[in-house]
């Protein structure tokens, strides 16, 4: 039996994190199959090869809704449809993860686009990060339309996935995890994966802090 699990998220929101420990579980290689420009003319039984080449019965896929953009831009979440049922799996299965702190994913994000790295397994880049109170709004609000494009889509197609938080998984990986392998089925077990330690930077925190005052002082 072949089983396609789709984590559906946004950038920031712990993918990385969560990849991490789903690997070491045995629960495939979810990697962000349909990302990148140089895949925009990728046809659909390239990307569903692509990622079939993770062999095994279970099959993972991070799957951003602005990744689906870069397939189709009128009807992306159609062209979601289409993949999952050209990809033939006997079972698939649904994981909404999102991350509930958006300021704190907005300045991450932009700690990325200034330099920083996407995932702390690369280790630490410093990155002198200025506040504009402007721009982490604009990247709040972008997570919040993001996600609720998610729940559109779910709701519409009668969907009803396993919601995560990335606040949740952080804190407790292993009940976590364990409750997103058992939702994927297979009887599979938690593995810890080797220690990456968490990076968190002095200037994050305070350019947060900033950003609540901030929001304040317009109220």
């Amino acid at each position: 039996m072949t089983i396609l699990y789709l984590i559906c998220s946004v950038r920031r929101n712990g993918t990385n994190f969560f990849q991490d420990h789903l690997r070491a579980s045995g629960a495939g290689d979810p990697r962000e199959y349909l990302n990148g420009r140089g895949k925009r003319h990728w046809t659909r039984p390239q990307l569903i090869d692509l990622v079939k080449g993770q062999g095994g019965s279970v099959h993972g896929c991070k799957v951003f809704w602005n990744h689906l953009e870069i397939h189709d831009t009128q009807k992306p979440g159609i062209w979601l449809d289409d993949f999952v049922r050209e990809y033939g799996a006997d079972r698939v299965v649904y994981i909404h993860l999102e991350r509930l702190d958006l300021v704190r994913a907005a300045v991450s994000w932009a700690r990325v686009e200034a330099g920083g790295n996407w995932c702390d397994r690369q280790g630490v880049t410093q990155v002198n990060l200025a506040f504009d109170a402007q721009d982490i709004r604009r990247r709040v609000h972008w997570f919040a339309r993001e996600h609720a494009r998610w729940r559109a889509y779910f709701q519409t197609r009668g969907i009803t996935p396993l919601h995560m938080t990335y606040e949740a998984l952080k804190a407790e990986p292993q009940a976590e995890v364990q409750r997103a392998l058992n939702h994927i089925g297979d009887g599979l077990l938690y593995t810890a994966p080797e220690s990456v330690p968490m990076v968190q930077s002095i200037d994050t925190q305070a350019i947060i802090a900033q950003y609540h005052a901030h929001i304040l002082g317009e109220c």
